[in-house]
C-alpha cells in the first residue's frame, strides 16, 4: 500500500457548497483540515476543471499535504450549468456547453468566494498569536487567477502556478474569450511581490515556451523561481506522451519541499517514462539472476516495485 493511500484511509475532507457568481449555481468546496495550523493551501483549477482534476490528481495533493499536516487544503469547483455536467459526457465540447456564457470574471469571483470561505474556515481553529500564510496553487488558468487574488487577501504570501503563461492570442472559448488585457494582465502580475514558483512542461500544446517566459518576466518579485519539466504536457499527466502518474506527484512533492523549507526549488526536472521504467526493472532482473547464478544460490536478493535493489 502506498503512502497516498494510507493517507486517504485518514484524511477525509468537509464537503460544503457556497453561491457561485454564474446563474446562481453552487460553488463546491471540499477542506482537509489540520487542527492549528497557521497554514492552508488554496488549489485553484483550470479551465473547465474541477476540484478533484484528472484522474484525481488534486485530491490525492489535498490528501498528502494534510494527511502530512503541513496546511489545511481546500479544493472547489467554480460554478457552472451543474444539471448538464451530469447530463453529458466528459469530452471538450461537452465542457463548452455546461460552462457557455460564463466570463471570466465570474471565474475570478468565484475564486475570489473560495478563498473567502477557506481563510474564513482556516481562521477558526487558527492558535492564538499566530498569523495564516495562504499558499494559492494554480494550474493553468488557476495561476493567473491567483495573481490576481494576491492582491485582495494579505495573507496570501505564495503563488505556485502549474502550466500557466501569457498568451496574447484570443480564446474562443467560454470564460477565456472575456479574459483581460494583456495591458491590464501585465499590470496585475507587476503589482505582485509575494513567493513565486513556476512550473511548465517542454510539451505543453496551450502555453509556448516564450509564453511562460513572458509570465515570469511580467511578475516583478525578486522572490519568484521556475521548474522545466523536460517532455511533460500541459496537463502535467504524461512523460514524452506515455501517461504517467509520477509527473503530479512530483509536482506535488515540490510543493511539499516548499511547505516544509519556504524555500523555492529552481531548475529542470527529467523523469523517466513508463516504458523506461519497466526497461530498467528488467535490467535489475537480468542481473539479479547473473549475480544470483554466479553465487550458487549464495546471494539474497530484495527487488521493490518503487526502487529494485540487490
Amino acid at each position: 500500500m502506498s503512502q497516498i493511500d494510507t493517507l486517504s484511509e485518514t484524511v477525509l475532507p468537509v464537503k460544503s457548497s457556497i453561491a457561485g457568481a454564474f446563474r446562481n449555481e453552487p460553488i463546491l468546496t471540499e477542506y482537509y483540515e489540520v487542527p492549528n495550523s497557521s497554514r492552508l493551501v488554496i488549489n485553484i483549477h483550470g479551465t473547465f476543471g474541477n476540484m478533484h482534476g484528472s484522474s484525481g490528481k488534486y485530491a490525492e495533493l489535498a490528501k498528502e499535504i494534510a494527511g502530512s499536516e503541513l496546511a489545511g487544503t481546500l479544493l472547489y469547483s467554480s460554478s457552472r450549468d451543474w444539471e448538464k455536467s451530469g447530463q453529458l459526457d466528459d469530452s471538450y465540447a461537452s465542457k463548452i456547453e455546461i460552462f457557455k456564457g460564463k466570463t471570466f470574471a465570474d471565474e475570478l469571483e468565484d475564486a475570489r468566494r473560495a478563498v473567502r470561505a477557506g481563510i474564513d474556515t482556516a481562521m477558526k481553529t487558527l492558535p492564538a498569536g499566530k498569523k495564516l500564510e495562504v499558499t494559492l496553487h494554480g494550474s493553468s488558468l488557476g495561476g493567473i487567477l491567483a495573481l490576481y487574488l494576491a492582491r485582495e487577501f494579505p495573507e496570501i504570501g505564495a503563488i505556485v502556478s502549474v502550466g500557466t503563461g501569457l498568451r496574447t492570442d484570443p480564446f474562443d472559448v467560454p470564460i477565456l474569450d472575456t479574459i483581460p488585457s494583456e495591458e491590464e494582465l501585465r499590470e496585475v502580475f507587476a503589482s505582485y511581490d509575494g513567493k513565486f514558483l513556476m512550473q511548465y512542461g517542454t510539451l505543453d500544446d496551450t502555453f509556448s515556451e516564450e509564453a511562460f517566459e513572458s509570465l515570469f518576466q511580467a511578475v516583478w518579485t525578486r522572490q519568484k523561481a521556475y521548474i522545466e519539466y523536460v517532455w511533460v504536457d500541459h496537463p502535467f499527466k504524461s512523460v514524452h506522451g506515455e501517461p504517467s502518474d509520477l509527473v503530479f506527484q512530483t509536482v506535488t512533492s515540490q510543493l511539499k519541499h516548499f511547505l516544509e523549507t519556504g524555500e523555492l526549488a529552481q531548475g529542470e526536472v527529467r523523469l523517466e517514462t513508463p516504458s523506461e521504467i519497466r526497461a530498467l526493472r528488467e535490467k535489475y532482473a537480468e542481473l539479479t539472476e547473473m549475480l544470483v547464478a554466479k553465487a550458487g544460490g549464495g546471494v539474497r536478493v530484495s527487488m521493490d516495485d518503487e526502487n529494485p535493489m540487490i
